[in-house]
C-alpha cells in the first residue's frame, strides 16, 4: 500500500499542471506547443543560470498588453486550483507560453515549502535573493522541471 508520506511531490504537482494547462488550452494548439517547447528550454535556464534568473526572465516574456508578467504569475501564490488560474489568464496567453511556464514554477515554489508567506512575486524574488534559499530551491524546482519536461514531451501532441 502506498501513502502520502512516500509520494514525489513534485511529481504530483507536475501531473497537475499537465492536466490542468490539457484542460484549459488542450485545443489551442499553439498555446500547448509553446509549453512544450518552453518545458523543454527553461530547464537549462534552470539549471545553468538559477531559478531567480529565469523566473525574472519568464517574466519580462510574459507581459503584453493585456496584463503585465507580474499580474499573471501572482495568481500562482493563491490557493486557487490551477485550472481555476488557467482559466483566469486565458485570454492573455501568449504562443510561446511563458506565462503558463512561469505559473507552474511559482506554484512549485510555494507547494515545494521552498518560499512562505510571499504576497507578490517580487516578495517571491526576495526571499529566493539568498544563496542557501536559491540552492535549495534550485535543487527541488530542477527534480520539478525534468518531471513537467517529461510529462509534457509524453502528453502533448507535435502538430509539426
Amino acid at each position: 500500500m502506498i501513502t502520502n508520506q512516500v509520494r514525489d511531490k513534485a511529481l504530483d504537482l507536475a501531473i497537475e499542471c499537465i492536466e490542468a494547462i490539457k484542460d484549459v488550452f488542450g485545443s489551442n494548439g499553439d498555446v500547448m506547443d509553446g509549453f512544450k517547447t518552453r518545458c523543454r528550454h527553461e530547464i537549462a535556464n534552470l539549471y545553468y543560470n538559477g531559478i531567480t534568473y529565469t523566473l525574472s526572465f519568464i517574466l519580462s516574456k510574459s507581459s503584453d498588453k493585456g496584463m503585465t508578467g507580474f499580474e499573471k504569475l501572482n495568481h500562482a501564490l493563491s490557493n486557487d486550483p490551477l485550472r481555476d488560474i488557467f482559466k483566469k489568464v486565458s485570454g492573455n496567453v501568449s504562443k510561446e507560453a511563458y506565462e503558463l511556464y512561469g505559473i507552474c514554477l511559482v506554484r512549485a515554489l510555494k507547494e515545494l515549502g521552498v518560499i512562505t508567506k510571499a504576497n507578490n512575486v517580487i516578495d517571491v524574488l526576495g526571499q529566493l535573493n539568498d544563496v542557501n534559499a536559491e540552492v535549495l530551491a534550485d535543487d527541488k524546482l530542477l527534480m520539478f522541471a525534468e518531471w513537467l519536461k517529461r510529462l509534457a514531451e509524453a502528453t502533448i501532441r507535435s502538430r509539426g
